[in-house]
C-alpha cells in the first residue's frame, strides 16, 4: 500500500497550482456567540453582494477579515438561525437533501426558505434570492395574507398582486383579518370587493354573494398600480 504521507511531500515539492474543485479556502464568521467556518468560494460566487469587496487583495500587513478565526467577520444584529438556514442552502450536506423519484432537491422548510430570502435580500445575493422566491411561490406554500405582507417586505411584485387579488375574491375575509395590512389597504380591498361583487340566489330563500374575479383583478391592477410599479 502506498504511503500517503510520502505522496503528500512529493506533491508539495512539485507544487504547481491549487485544484479548483477540492482546495477550499475558509471564511470565518461570528454570529451572536458562535463561530462559523465555510469555504469562501460560496460567498465569492455571489457577485455584487455585500461580501464582494472583502475578497480583494489586502494591503500588506493588514489582517483580512474572515481569513482566520482570530479575525472573523462579525455579523452584528443578525440571528444565528437565519445564517444557519442560508448556509444550509449554500453548502448542502447529504442530510439536507431529499431524494425524489426523479430528482434530488434541497430539503429546507418554509421557515428556513424565508430566512434564506431575508439574508439573500439584505446581502444582495440575487441568484439565491430568486431561488428562494421560486420555491416559496409554489402552490399552497404561502397564504394570501402572507403573500401580501411578505411581498411588501421583500418587494416581490407577484406576491403583492396575487395576495391582494386573492383577499379581494375571498368574501370570508373581513375587516378584522385585513387590518394587519393597514386600514387604507383594508378599505381598498373591501371597496374593490364591493364594486366587483354581485348578489345571486339558488332560490328566493337562499341569497348569496359572488365576486367577479376578472373585474376584481382589473380594479386591483388599477387601484394598486403605483405600489405595484415600485416592485420588481
Amino acid at each position: 500500500m502506498a504511503n500517503p504521507g510520502a505522496g503528500n511531500i512529493a506533491a508539495e515539492d512539485g507544487f504547481t497550482k491549487y485544484n479548483n474543485m477540492f482546495c477550499w479556502e475558509p471564511i470565518w464568521f461570528k454570529v451572536e456567540d458562535e463561530l462559523f467556518c465555510v469555504p469562501r468560494s460560496g460567498f465569492a460566487a455571489a457577485k455584487d453582494s455585500v461580501f464582494d469587496n472583502m475578497f480583494s487583495v489586502p494591503a500588506p500587513g493588514v489582517p483580512v477579515e474572515g481569513r482566520d478565526k482570530e479575525h472573523p467577520i462579525g455579523l452584528e444584529g443578525y440571528k444565528k438561525q437565519d445564517v444557519i438556514c442560508l448556509l444550509k442552502y449554500m453548502y448542502p450536506t447529504t442530510t439536507h437533501f431529499f431524494a425524489g423519484p426523479e430528482t434530488v432537491t434541497r430539503e429546507l422548510t418554509k421557515e428556513e426558505w424565508l430566512s434564506v430570502l431575508k439574508l439573500a435580500t439584505k446581502w444582495d445575493m440575487m441568484d439565491i434570492r430568486k431561488t428562494a422566491i421560486q420555491w416559496l411561490s409554489r402552490p399552497n406554500v404561502l397564504t394570501s395574507n402572507e403573500k401580501l405582507s411578505l411581498g411588501r417586505e421583500f418587494r416581490v411584485r407577484d406576491w403583492v398582486a396575487v395576495g391582494i387579488k386573492e383577499l379581494t375574491s375571498d368574501a370570508s375575509v373581513g375587516l378584522v383579518q385585513l387590518r394587519v395590512h393597514g386600514l387604507e389597504t383594508a378599505a381598498q380591498i373591501l371597496d374593490i370587493r364591493g364594486q366587483s361583487g354581485y348578489q345571486y340566489s339558488y332560490n328566493q330563500y337562499i341569497p348569496g354573494f359572488l365576486i367577479d374575479a376578472g373585474k376584481a383583478s382589473q380594479l386591483t391592477d388599477s387601484v394598486f398600480a403605483t405600489e405595484l410599479g415600485e416592485y420588481e
